[in-house]
């Protein structure tokens, strides 16, 4: 399986001569991210995933990859190294104070509700967290329900 997605990759990749990335041109994911099916039709994998999987083997357990070069489509191997999700978000694009602080730090939505216990929903994906303005998120499922109802 390993010498597929090799093969694979090595037919998707663009390598670039002086920083060495090797850019994936085939399908990328909404965050910028290389991906490559693998197995049955609707199995995806991240490119740089699979090709550090191929040239390097598994990423150990409860670790993640960081791209050394900074470049989201990358998936050279020398490029990549395996990371706590600590270390990986420290490294990552810095923002001083961290966008967690400023969010935190608001007080109400950006129509200008504020954000009190009676208004705010909280939620959660993964290990994001957001607060969802119940007034603004109401109107918005109303207009796409009115939306739905238009005859055209």
């Amino acid at each position: 399986m390993h010498a597929d997605i090799k093969e694979r990759i090595e037919n998707k990749i663009q390598r670039l001569p002086f920083s060495g990335c090797w850019i994936f041109m085939g399908s990328l994911n909404h965050g910028g991210y290389g991906q490559i099916g693998v197995g049955g039709k609707k199995k995806m994998m991240l490119a740089h995933r699979a090709s550090y999987l191929a040239y390097r083997g598994d990423v150990p357990q409860g670790l993640e990859l960081d791209h050394l070069c900074r470049v989201r489509s990358c998936c050279n191997p020398d490029h990549l190294e395996a990371v706590t999700s600590q270390e990986n978000s420290r490294r990552g694009i810095q923002v001083d104070p961290p966008l967690a602080v400023i969010n935190r730090k608001k007080t109400h939505c950006q129509r200008g509700h504020e954000y009190s216990a009676e208004n705010t929903y909280f939620y959660t994906a993964g290990k994001y967290k957001s607060r969802i303005c119940r007034i603004c998120n109401l109107a918005a499922a109303n207009k796409r329900y009115q939306d739905s109802r238009r005859v055209i």
